[in-house]
């Protein structure tokens, strides 16, 4: 799992208008869970089943999950 795909989306998150932006634990917290499941990258299935370890209020998840995608590069 690379930090710096990890980091790279989140940048690109903090730019969207969220309530509370994730901050270096909750990007940390979001690769390891990424790494727990053996996740190469935030693409895809992983990416959207370990969202929540870095996105904390729910509307910023109705606001980030579908645009994941294009924040990750997908």
């Amino acid at each position: 799992m690379s930090g710096r795909n990890t980091s790279g989306s989140w940048t690109r998150a903090c730019e969207l208008d969220l309530i509370k932006r994730p901050g270096s634990a909750e990007t940390i917290d979001w690769a390891n869970a990424l790494a727990l499941l053996g996740a190469e990258a935030v693409t895809g299935e992983a990416g959207r089943l370990t969202l929540g370890w870095a996105i904390k209020n729910q509307d910023d998840m109705r606001l980030v999950e579908p645009r994941l995608h294009e924040l990750v590069g997908e």
